[in-house]
């Protein structure tokens, strides 16, 4: 590394690299100009190539097949639901069906006795 002041007076072909900067004082450019040399140990080019690990056709075609299976899990549980729902609601409906007979079956076997215990009124009255 070397810690010498760039550029130097003598040396006028590096001033020609300056450009624009020619025009300004000698101290702003030694101040804030640096030159750099690069000593690369092999001249051997590396060059990085990149590709995508999913194509868009591909990516479209994997996010496709997810939405696909959750629409199909959200419609069997939908499904699953109403169907839920139906046994519920026609539970209900056939309990209270037989709450209804059960309390008609009730009144139809009074009103059977009462009849009967007509007849045997009526019966004994004939007598």
């Amino acid at each position: 590394m070397d810690s010498s002041t760039w550029p130097r007076r003598a040396k006028v072909s590096e001033e020609e690299e300056l450009g624009k900067w020619k025009r300004r004082p000698f101290y702003e450019i030694t101040n804030n100009l640096a030159h750099v040399r690069a000593y690369f140990t092999t001249m051997e080019d590396t060059t990085l190539k990149h590709s995508p690990k999913y194509q868009p056709l591909e990516m479209f075609s994997h996010i496709g097949g997810y939405v696909g299976i959750w629409l199909g899990i959200s419609l069997l549980a939908l499904c699953e639901f109403i169907e839920g729902a139906i046994r519920v609601v026609s539970f209900i409906l056939l309990q209270r069906k037989k709450r209804k007979e059960q309390s008609g079956g009730k009144k139809a076997s009074l009103n059977a006795e009462q009849k009967k215990k007509r007849v045997i009124i009526n019966s004994g009255t004939k007598h």
